[in-house]
């Protein structure tokens, strides 16, 4: 017999089955049939609620929802939910599972939680975005946190979504950041200020990259450098602040790269003079020099590269007429004038001249303003070192002794050896003469390492070397300059 005979045979002998009151066996023939409708209507008629979940599971999803309202009627929630969702009637089954979810006494509570998982899988776009929005509702009171954002999202409730993150301490990754990111479709300023917040959320949570794109897509371009000065990523920050044109920005970034170790980097040198040159920042520009000036001292010992750094902040100073601007110009001439005297005290030596550099040293230990110019202990070292060699070792002590009034270590400044022969000669040292004794003047620090003095070539040739690599500077007061943004 064919199949088709076999099914008809089997429908035929249920028919018979129901007229004799063998129900459960009829049902059982009229699913052999295919016949799934009269198993439920068998089922139903007669309470027989085991065989009615299991065949309207197999049947048309007009009857499943039937059958899910008969469930929803006897309270039996679990199943009417199941029967709804596969029925494709997610707002009915959702609708119940919030009902049922909200009273924790139900006995159904759990399953049905359970089951609102598994709706929430199957949410898409298509869905509407009240239902979206309160699935994702349901999801966070039970801390589904990462699925109620993906429905928030959704749902269009992108700030919703963002809220929920930082709320609940959502790391948002670069997948998430996706989804968090509206379409351009958006009616603009609604999406400037959703970009504007995610850039936020993310700034909060450490991902200062990702804030500063989306503070760049939001349009607000100073924050979003001053994400990526928090990044630490210099060439980002350099590359940023090339192409805009924003005072502001070119400051945030001058400010940034002057921290850099640019005394080893061309291209920083260079970024940062051009950013204070086209924000126009002259007193910031002329403080930049007045730090290289600086280096050249505390580093290399150069007084003459110094001052060639310190005119060429006076250039750039003379174009700002401010009242601060006229003070700081004046209080670097008069350190050029402090500088440019020591180093005549040392050409003196080179010509044979000690009356003279003796005279110089003296006048300049009498500047009040001598250590803002240069360092005392270069000065008080030359002295030291010319009268150990003129065997005045008397004269040699007294400015050594001036070097401990003034708290200044000996050793960067004068060698080991000279320092231990004038103590000798002045009966402050016992031994023979060896270099390493102890001086019995214990008030000397002598156990600090030697400074040397390297004369290796820096990034200043010269003054008008700095003019050429670019123009720019920054304020000494302004190199931490805050740049968190004022919430």
């Amino acid at each position: 017999m064919t199949e088709t005979g076999d099914r008809a045979s089997a429908y035929h002998f249920a028919r018979h089955l129901e007229n004799q009151g063998e129900y459960q066996d009829a049902i059982s023939f009229f699913a052999s049939s295919g016949c799934y409708n009269h198993c439920i209507r068998l089922a139903r008629a007669y309470n027989l609620d085991a065989e009615l979940m299991r065949y309207a599971l197999k049947s048309t999803p007009a009857l499943m929802i039937e059958c899910a309202t008969h469930f929803e009627d006897k309270k039996e929630f679990d199943k009417a939910v199941q029967l709804y969702h596969k029925g494709g009637d997610l707002p009915r089954a959702l609708e119940l599972c919030f009902r049922v979810g909200e009273d924790r006494s139900n006995p159904h509570a759990t399953v049905v939680y359970d089951m609102m998982n598994m709706i929430a899988q199957d949410l898409g776009v298509d869905s509407s975005p009240q239902t979206l929005a309160r699935c994702a509702e349901f999801l966070v009171q039970n801390k589904q946190f990462v699925k109620a954002i993906e429905l928030y999202v959704m749902a269009k409730r992108y700030n919703s979504a963002v809220e929920m993150c930082l709320l609940q301490k959502v790391t948002i990754n670069d997948d998430m950041v996706e989804k968090l990111t509206p379409p351009e479709s958006m009616d603009p300023a609604e999406r400037k200020e959703i970009l504007a917040n995610l850039a936020k959320a993310l700034k909060k949570q450490g991902s200062f990259t990702l804030a500063s794109k989306k503070y760049t897509l939001a349009g607000d371009r100073v924050r979003a450098i001053k994400c990526l000065v928090r990044s630490g990523d210099t060439k980002a920050v350099i590359q940023f602040a090339s192409i805009s044109r924003n005072v502001e920005i070119y400051k945030l970034a001058a400010n940034y790269l002057q921290q850099m170790n640019w005394r080893e980097s061309v291209d920083i040198l260079k970024a940062i003079i051009t950013f204070y040159t086209k924000a126009k920042a002259f007193m910031q520009l002329a403080g930049f020099y007045d730090s290289c000036g600086q280096v050249e001292i505390d580093e290399y010992r150069d007084y003459e590269k110094a001052i060639g750094a310190l005119r060429e902040a006076l250039k750039y100073l003379a174009k700002d007429s401010s009242r601060p601007a006229e003070d700081m110009a004046a209080s670097i001439r008069n350190r050029i004038s402090i500088i440019e005297k020591f180093v005549q005290a040392k050409r003196c030596i080179k010509k044979q001249d000690p009356a003279g550099m003796i005279s110089i040293c003296q006048s300049l230990l009498q500047e009040p303003l001598l250590e803002e110019s240069i360092r005392a202990g270069d000065c008080l070292a030359m002295l030291v070192e010319h009268f150990h060699g003129a065997k005045l070792m008397q004269e040699a002590y007294r400015y050594l002794q001036e070097m401990e009034e003034r708290h200044i270590q000996l050793h960067p400044y004068v060698d080991s050896e000279v320092i231990n022969d004038i103590y000798r000669e002045v009966g402050l040292l016992q031994g023979g003469g060896g270099g390493d004794e102890m001086a019995i003047a214990p008030k000397f620090n002598n156990n600090s390492e030697e400074k040397q003095d390297s004369k290796e070539t820096t990034f200043i040739s010269d003054a008008k070397s700095i003019k050429n690599s670019t123009q720019n500077t920054w304020k000494a007061d302004e190199v931490n300059e805050e740049i968190d943004e004022v919430s």
